[in-house]
């Protein structure tokens, strides 16, 4: 029986970085996935042992935001957030 490796989850909100994100995460020897923000808790998997939200371009005011699934965060890990910021 196959084990799930433990890994980090991006959730990408339209960020040009999620790619780059989870492929520093894997150069630094961890196991990453992106996925999206409005994934099932059930679709992350049970070793997730830390989400990265990285956002996009998309205003929270706007109609057309990314779905997010709030349940992922009752999950008890580390979650760290970067955003797009435009000045």
């Amino acid at each position: 029986m196959a084990t799930e490796r433990e890994k980090i989850v991006v959730l990408d909100f339209g960020s040009q970085y999620a790619h780059l994100i989870a492929k520093r995460l894997r150069m630094m020897g961890y196991y990453s996935e992106i996925a999206l923000p409005s994934a099932s808790v059930e679709s992350l998997g049970t070793n997730v042992r830390g989400i990265i939200l990285s956002g996009g371009p998309a205003s929270v005011y706007e109609a057309n935001i990314p779905e997010f699934n709030a349940k992922i965060l009752d999950l008890s890990v580390p979650i760290w957030a970067c955003a797009m910021v435009i000045s």
